[in-house]
């Protein structure tokens, strides 16, 4: 190959290399909006099963305290107990998914390279 024959290749390769990086930029904060709606629905839904959990183990707590006999005290305390273990469970969802949609708003840039690292290796 001649010299000639290299420099247009390496012309074609920078103005692929060109455009692939127009295309990004204008591909990124559309991915990073789509990325933050996902997580954004996810972070909604378990911060409703929080205070539907919440809202279960306080009418269960009032009607334990009514209840007189043994099997009623027994079911509101599995109710009780089921509820404060699924709160647990989506409160650490919540937190899990809010701070993905911090992420992807503040830092979309970031998030993407620290998805095409974590997809490499």
């Amino acid at each position: 190959m001649n010299e000639k024959v290299i420099e247009e290749i390496a012309n074609q390769l920078g103005i692929a290399v060109d455009q692939a990086s127009q295309f990004l930029v204008q591909i990124i904060p559309r991915y990073a909006g789509l990325q933050v709606l996902d997580y954004g629905i996810w972070a909604v839904a378990t911060l409703i099963l929080v205070v539907v959990a919440a809202v279960v183990v306080k009418i269960g707590f009032e009607k334990y305290e009514e209840c007189d006999y043994s099997y009623e005290e027994e079911m509101w305390f599995w109710i009780i107990g089921i509820s404060l273990v699924v709160g647990a469970f989506a409160t650490a969802g919540f937190l899990c998914f809010a701070q993905q949609v911090a992420g992807w708003l503040l830092f979309p840039d970031a998030k993407v390279m620290e998805m095409v690292l974590s997809a490499v290796g």
